[in-house]
């Protein structure tokens, strides 16, 4: 496990690894389905507003073509609310690191056109595993 997300469970954090980069995706989001622990200080509202950022540029990322310099803009908008949200303690740990975790991920494909949507797809589906898992279990 990567001391960036310590965090994480050790199962959880191997499979939204092996969910991003070898399409496991499945296995990922039962996981997260099952981590109530991930939820901790989450709010609804905060995760809320990460999830409509965070899913709008998955989206448009793997339905239109931007630049490099435009994707990696829009990737920067998206860490930066998902930091603020995490620095004002609206979401827990667990959360920052597997939202911060996908961003990155899909960042490290900008110069691939097909690694990136797949990988933006996976994420996606990450994402919403989250959203689910935050309203069944939020503070």
């Amino acid at each position: 496990m990567s001391k960036k997300y310590s965090h994480l469970p050790r199962n959880l954090d191997k499979l939204i690894t092996d969910a991003l980069n070898a399409g496991k995706v499945l296995e990922a989001v039962d996981a997260i389905l099952a981590s109530q622990e991930l939820v901790g200080k989450t709010t609804t509202t905060a995760y809320r507003r990460i999830h409509e950022v965070v899913g709008t540029v998955l989206d448009y990322l793997t339905r239109s073509t931007p630049s490099t310099a435009r994707a990696s803009l829009e990737l920067a908008r998206a860490k930066t609310i998902v930091s603020y949200q995490w620095a004002r303690k609206q979401i827990s740990d667990g959360i920052y690191q597997v939202v911060m975790r996908v961003l990155d991920s899909v960042a490290s494909r900008l110069n691939n056109r097909g690694d990136l949507i797949e990988v933006a797809e996976r994420g996606r589906a990450i994402l919403d595993a989250l959203a689910v898992l935050v309203y069944k279990y939020e503070r």
